[in-house]
């Protein structure tokens, strides 16, 4: 089976492109398999299909809330942490009947980056202060300003992304 990798375009702030690509893919003969910390999506050989896909951000789906989802003609592809994709034939009723519903959920996403950036980022402080107190070798130093500069990055960027759709709905 080959496995093909492709870059997401960022679900907090275009979502609809990885949803088109998933789409894209299913049409050519991949499936979506997993995806991969820096934000690449992996696919792996299947059937052509003509599918639409969706996103739902559901810390945790229930039993109940998924048999309506099924029930509804969606079929879960892939889930991690909370990020839940769903595909379906074209015309199918969409997961997000209502603005209300969409806006709560960028709301959710939009704190949840957020608490983990500030986190982040006080973490990012304090090994600033140390580095600025200790007397270390220079690649220590570099290391405990890159090591929690980078998940500070990757979580609030997110954040200004749904902050950014939110402002827009």
């Amino acid at each position: 089976m080959i496995t093909t990798r492709k870059m997401g375009s960022g679900l907090a702030f275009t979502p609809e492109k990885d949803l088109a690509l998933f789409a894209e893919m299913a049409r050519k003969g991949k499936r979506l398999s997993g995806s991969t910390a820096i934000g690449q999506w992996r696919f792996e050989d299947a059937e052509p299909e003509d599918k639409v896909f969706e996103l739902l951000y559901e810390a945790d789906l229930d039993d109940d809330y998924a048999e309506m989802i099924r029930q509804s003609g969606w079929e879960q592809v892939y889930h991690v942490a909370g990020l839940h994709i769903f595909k379906a034939d074209p015309g199918t009723i969409s997961l997000h009947t209502n603005p209300e519903s969409k806006r709560a959920e960028l709301t959710r996403q939009q704190r949840w980056s957020l608490k983990l950036a500030l986190v982040f980022l006080v973490v990012l402080a304090a090994m600033a202060w140390i580095v600025t107190l200790v007397q270390l070798p220079d690649w220590v130093e570099v290391l405990m300003i890159w090591v929690p500069m980078v998940p500070f990055i990757y979580t609030f960027f997110p954040f200004v992304g749904y902050s950014w759709k939110l402002w827009r709905m």
